[in-house]
């Protein structure tokens, strides 16, 4: 939600709606995940930015799938089991 809201306060776009939507908790189980997912990414040579490696923990974790539209920053997580949306 911050990077939504971020890019929606920087060009002065209307953020109403967008609060509306509801917001998955990171919990221990998802610090669980995201520490192991963001390693496993890291012995296959890939670059893991920690703040990805939590949201992919969180979508897996809530049987979720991720909308982005910034493909790079999710594909090393695929295979990890994080769906995204199509």
């Amino acid at each position: 939600m911050h990077e939504v809201l971020y890019g929606l306060h920087k060009y002065s776009k209307p953020v109403k709606e967008l609060l509306l939507l509801p917001i998955l908790n990171y919990t221990k189980k998802d610090a669980v995940l995201s520490s192991k997912i963001e390693l496993e990414v890291e012995k296959k040579g890939k670059m893991a930015c920690r703040t990805d490696a939590m949201i992919a923990a969180i979508t897996i974790n809530n049987g979720a799938k991720l909308y982005t539209v910034n493909l790079k920053h999710s594909n090393a997580f695929q295979d990890l089991g994080l769906e995204l949306y199509q």
